[in-house]
């Protein structure tokens, strides 16, 4: 893999597909509350205090495998900036940045997102991370991240983004076959991705070969 080590966010050479297992590496590598947060923790409790204690360390455990997920579909996010392709008509000027947006009440990259990104270009972009609670806030965007806050409201997401040069993702269950382009699952404890093709090409977004081949395609080919 091209990944550089420490930060999942920087390639060499020719873009190649992280896996699961390479991201999910980098996560434990830089993730700010992993086992040495936990194990930095020195403790001197009575019995009484030991299920208060258990319940500490367990909503730790718990904030921590959250953060590392969300690390992980950060690096995803800005992979599939490389591996997109947008109609020209998507950019107003020539400069114009490449927008990543997440479309949530509330923020569950903590930060990661901003910072996978922050000073990296893709295609002679820079990127750039912008944050809504509501589609008709969209103004210039590449790709949307559509948190789990918009899943009784999918379909309406779906039609109000109809034929627009967006490229949706999500880890909504089945938004993929619920008309978005890439939906995030988790299998076997890795997060993996499927692909809606015909939904992006409805977009005229190009998705690149290689990461066609790297999901499971669904709806009509």
């Amino acid at each position: 893999m091209a990944l550089l080590e420490g930060h999942p966010r920087r390639m060499r050479g020719e873009p190649q597909i992280p896996t699961a297992n390479d991201l999910s590496a980098q996560a434990d590598r830089t993730g700010a509350r992993g086992p040495g947060f936990l194990q930095s923790l020195r403790f001197r409790a009575s019995n009484f205090f030991l299920p208060l204690l258990a319940v500490f360390l367990s909503a730790l455990s718990v904030e921590a495998e959250t953060s590392r997920e969300y690390q992980i579909k950060a690096a995803f996010l800005f992979n599939f900036a490389q591996f997109t392709e947008w109609p020209p008509e998507a950019f107003p000027e020539k400069d114009s940045p490449l927008v990543i947006g997440v479309l949530s009440t509330i923020d569950p990259f903590g930060g990661f997102l901003d910072e996978t990104v922050k000073n990296e270009a893709v295609q002679g972009r820079r990127l750039l991370v912008k944050h809504f609670t509501r589609v008709a806030e969209l103004e210039t965007c590449h790709i949307l991240y559509i948190g789990q806050s918009e899943s009784r409201r999918l379909e309406r997401v779906v039609y109000e983004l109809k034929a627009k040069p967006v490229l949706t993702v999500s880890d909504i269950t089945d938004c993929a076959s619920r008309g978005l382009m890439i939906g995030f699952v988790n299998e076997r404890n890795k997060i993996r991705f499927k692909i809606n093709a015909a939904a992006a090409r409805a977009a005229n977004l190009s998705l690149s070969s290689k990461l066609l081949r790297a999901a499971k395609i669904v709806g009509p080919e």
